[in-house]
């Protein structure tokens, strides 16, 4: 029986496609599916234990880190702090950073997205699908913005007796758009808006300067507070 080729360090050489398999590899006697995973880079991540990678799983369904630790199996007791531990680990935030980019290029929805369908039915005009003698055009002629947004379409057809035969007399039609003022408000919420966040920052300064006070007050050292129209100049 032919004897197979040996290199230097012992490990045989082979042209079975089965047996090509790193000496590294074969040294460490991985399984194939560890085998497949190290080939293709750990598509979760370099790094990661098996279970880091099913709390980077369990995280990306509601993004709860407490949640996801336990789901993951980690101890309930401590999975709270597990859980934030986790979120400072690099190579777990990288893959669920990896992972949610790849959400929205699958999705293809990201803010610019998001903020241009929201603009798009703030500028909805009915005019675009109602025919100059007030009646509504067909929805093969409606532009697309429309079909896309529209919320409900009814169609009633009204008929009359006319000789004794029933005649359609008149087509109703009720057109449900969306909430005009729910939708400005999310435009002004969008992240790439934030028409209201200057607000809710000056009152969270307002908050936390009075907090500040309250502590130290509370240890004695008390600040001078801001002067107000009442105060009198000496």
């Amino acid at each position: 029986m032919a004897q197979e080729a040996r290199t230097g360090n012992n490990f045989p050489i082979s042209n079975n496609p089965k047996k090509c398999i790193s000496r590294e590899m074969r040294s460490q006697r991985l399984t194939l599916k560890s085998v497949i995973e190290q080939q293709r880079g750990y598509e979760m991540g370099d790094g990661l234990t098996a279970k880091q990678k099913l709390f980077v799983l369990e995280y990306l369904k509601d993004l709860n880190a407490t949640q996801a630790a336990v789901r993951a199996g980690y101890n309930r007791k401590t999975a709270r702090s597990i859980g934030a531990e986790n979120l400072t680990k690099p190579d777990i935030t990288r893959a669920i950073e990896a992972a949610l980019t790849e959400r929205l290029e699958i999705s293809k929805t990201d803010s610019a997205a998001v903020l241009q369908r929201l603009v798009d039915i703030d500028q909805l005009d009915i005019l675009d699908i109602l025919n100059d003698d007030g009646t509504v055009k067909p929805l093969s002629d409606w532009p697309k913005v429309w079909l896309r947004s529209l919320c409900t379409l009814e169609i009633h057809e009204k008929y009359q007796s006319v000789n004794g035969e029933r005649v359609c007399v008149g087509v109703i039609n009720k057109i449900r758009l969306p909430d005009k003022l729910k939708n400005l408000e999310l435009i002004g919420k969008h992240v790439d808006v934030q028409a209201f966040s200057y607000k809710h920052k000056v009152n969270s300064a307002i908050f936390i300067d009075e907090l500040m006070r309250n502590i130290d007050c509370q240890e004695g050292h008390v600040l001078p507070s801001e002067p107000t129209s009442n105060d009198v100049g000496v």
